[in-house]
């Protein structure tokens, strides 16, 4: 009598056993009867004799060793709860909430970013970057493109910390509550090379520079502006070769060739806070250069300056060492001219007022 390997059923030998086939067949069926292809109750069953055909209960067990799992597109789910799906309607991945809510959590090729409260909008659909670069210690927001340009940013105020510290002070960039429309500042493409005033103009473009386009009005207070104050040269009129040398018009002074000299008072109509700091003359020559002294009560003021007088009308500037205090002192010129005419026009001041 043989006996089967896999439920050890014990098969009569044929044209044998008599008497006995009717204690086999009761003995196979019984095992037969409780078979539940454990080990020893039949073999496993293979994947080809399968044919689940409704919803597979686990009875609260999980499955083990499993290498991947495939989704078939479903309709989104509308009841049931704690269950992972992919929808239909965009082929993404969804995860029904013990609430009863679908969960979306991928967006295309990534994660679906919105769950965690951070970047949203059109973030990750048309594919923009933030990214931190550890070397430079610095973080990027870049639009869409190839390469990836500079992006806007928009925000309430920025505080600004001072880099690589801990430290809790800051500075603030914020608007005017008042702020009425939306406008541009656009920074200068590079930085002075002195030290000049920093301008606006009505396009929002900043400058750099000590000419002022329009009219200060000061208000009370203390000030400390440099300013333009100018005189008409008018040549002192009197004996000696003063009055021989010095030719007058309403235009300019003319102090003649060679070695002649003129006086001039400079009254630039300043009060007594006033304090000059530097005088601008406005002539011309031929070539020969003349000399030029300024004289505060029987002093000779010390000055820098560079450059010539042209043979057109040229502005040469003379800086003083030492400011002339206008409540201490009235301030003379004094020209000798060189081996050609000097064609005087003009003075203006530039001065502080405390």
């Amino acid at each position: 009598m043989a006996t089967l390997p896999n439920m050890n059923i014990i098969l009569p030998t044929l044209g044998q056993d008599s008497g006995q086939w009717d204690d086999k067949l009761n003995a196979a069926l019984t095992l037969v009867d409780a078979h539940d292809h454990t080990s020893g109750k039949g073999p496993r069953v293979p994947t080809a004799g399968i044919n689940i055909n409704a919803d597979l209960a686990f009875g609260g067990y999980g499955p083990t060793g499993l290498g991947k799992a495939a989704f078939n597109a479903v309709t989104a789910l509308s009841s049931g709860s704690k269950t992972l799906f992919v929808s239909s309607a965009d082929n993404e991945l969804y995860w029904r909430n013990n609430g009863g809510t679908n969960v979306k959590l991928t967006s295309g090729s990534t994660l679906n970013i919105t769950l965690v409260g951070g970047i949203v909008g059109d973030y990750s659909s048309v594919g923009a970057e933030v990214a931190y670069s550890d070397a430079g210690k610095v973080y990027t927001f870049k639009q869409n493109g190839s390469p990836k340009p500079w992006a806007r940013m928009a925000s309430g105020p920025v505080r600004i910390h001072e880099y690589n510290t801990t430290e809790t002070v800051y500075v603030e960039l914020a608007v005017d509550a008042a702020l009425a429309s939306s406008y541009t500042l656009t920074l200068p493409a590079a930085l002075p090379g002195s030290t000049p005033l920093c301008q606006v103009s009505s396009a929002g473009v900043v400058s750099f520079s000590n000419t002022i386009a329009t009219g200060i009005t000061l208000t009370t207070g203390y000030v400390h502006l440099v300013a333009q104050q100018e005189t008409n040269m008018v040549p002192i009129r009197g004996a000696g070769t003063f009055s021989t040398a010095v030719v007058s018009d309403q235009a300019e002074a003319v102090i003649t060739a060679t070695g002649n000299t003129a006086v001039f008072p400079l009254d630039f109509g300043l009060d007594s806070n006033c304090v000059i700091t530097a005088i601008t003359l406005t002539g011309y020559t031929l070539a020969s250069q003349p000399t030029i002294t300024f004289n505060y009560s029987g002093t000779n003021a010390t000055f820098t300056t560079s450059g010539s007088y042209g043979t057109g009308a040229t502005n040469k500037t003379y800086t003083f060492d030492t400011p002339i205090n206008v409540s201490l002192n009235s301030v003379n010129l004094k020209v000798v001219s060189g081996t050609n005419d000097f064609h005087l026009m003009r003075a203006s001041a530039a001065w502080t007022r405390p």
